[in-house]
């Protein structure tokens, strides 16, 4: 037997960019409002599942700075407040490494307007003697962020869904899209036993968006990445949130490699930022690759005082990428009812609470409340 049902804006993909979009609605609009996942919330399958993130203003590029500015005064402090608990919590931040990769972050940061009160140009002595447990190899300078935060990651994709929920928002888990039909004058979505009628849809489906929505021109590949957790080899409390500084290094042998505490568990979250390479199929099973952990091992050893062994284990994440690491936010192109945001690159969970809020004001009024972002839309655009 088919079940229908009738929502003003239908959300497809349930990771945390489509449950910060649901959660976003749920606050816009009282009409009804829905979210379709294949699998179920928090699934290790995408890239939103694990416990912590990286929230930061140190940044590549000024435009991102500015928008993760805006996420810090208005959106993080919003949902943290609606959701009655701390999704933030401080810890110190150093970005390094030399040459020209280096000074694109201080650059940008700088022309964010952003000053040493947020991000405080250290000499490397002076680094290392305010981290001790760093050895900032090679490094021109470190950028000191006074603005860091680990984000509990899945704390916040959990209070997205109760909030959503709570406020009347259907939650539709185990259904895969199977068809969109824009034939009539709103969407129908079709989902095995259940279809779907709707105003508007937001497809949130990370690398499985270009097949979910052919026509979307923007180039995406889906990228895996093995993730390690380390334990330190003496002191068990090495790692603590607050103690231990997390860490970027960038432009080592053309990549970036980053850590950061993993909240209470005493361990280290260490991974490459992998943006090139072949293509992935999202609904393979693969295990983390042994030899980037061992690889792993190996730049802990030569950025960290602090010596570990083996590690305690590994995960896997899936990056959708774009080729400059831009997000896909807004409307296919002639199609106003169908919004996209996707090719977050490894970088979007930070952003989640604002860009939830862009995808519901562009799936509602077709223009958003966030200023930064509506004057770089050109470069969001879907097509």
């Amino acid at each position: 037997m088919t079940t229908r049902h009738r929502y003003a804006v239908l959300v497809v993909g349930g990771g945390v960019m489509g449950l910060a979009t649901l959660e976003a609605l749920t606050r816009r609009t009282r009409a009804p409002v829905g979210l379709l996942e294949q699998h179920t919330l928090a699934h290790s399958r995408g890239s939103s599942h694990g416990a912590v993130r990286i929230a930061r203003s140190a940044y590549a590029d000024a435009v991102y700075a500015r928008l993760m500015q805006r996420a810090y005064a208005e959106d993080w402090p919003r949902l943290a407040a609606d959701a009655g608990e701390t999704l933030l919590l401080g810890s110190p931040g150093c970005f390094f490494g030399a040459g020209a990769a280096i000074d694109t972050y201080r650059d940008a940061v700088r022309a964010a307007g952003l000053g040493d009160d947020a991000v405080e140009e250290l000499a490397v002595d002076e680094a290392r003697r305010r981290y001790p447990s760093m050895r900032f190899p090679n490094a021109a300078y470190v950028l000191d962020d006074h603005t860091c935060h680990v984000v509990a990651a899945d704390r916040t994709t959990a209070a997205l869904a109760r909030l959503a929920r709570k406020r009347g928002a259907a939650i539709h888990e185990g259904h895969a899209l199977l068809e969109l039909d824009l034939a009539g004058r709103g969407v129908r979505v079709v989902s095995g036993d259940v279809e779907i009628d709707c105003d508007a849809v937001v497809v949130t489906a990370g690398p499985w968006v270009r097949r979910l929505v052919p026509k979307l021109a923007r180039p995406l590949t889906a990228l895996r990445q093995t993730v390690a957790f380390f334990r330190p080899s003496a002191d068990p409390a090495a790692f603590r949130l607050g103690r231990f500084p997390l860490w970027c290094e960038v432009g080592h042998d053309d990549a970036m490699h980053y850590a950061l505490p993993e909240l209470d568990a005493g361990l280290l979250k260490i991974a490459r930022h992998r943006l090139t390479g072949p293509d992935d199929d999202p609904d393979a099973d693969a295990a983390p690759d042994p030899a980037e952990v061992e690889r792993l091992r190996e730049v802990a050893s030569r950025v960290m005082t602090v010596a570990v062994g083996t590690a305690e284990r590994a995960d896997t994440c899936l990056y959708t990428c774009t080729p400059t690491e831009d997000f896909v936010i807004g409307a296919l192109p002639g199609e106003r009812r169908v919004v996209i945001g996707a090719g977050f690159s490894g970088h979007g969970f930070k952003f989640a609470p604002l860009v939830g809020r862009v995808l519901a004001d562009l799936a509602l009024d077709g223009r958003s409340s966030v200023p930064e972002f509506e004057a770089e839309r050109a470069r969001f655009a879907a097509g």
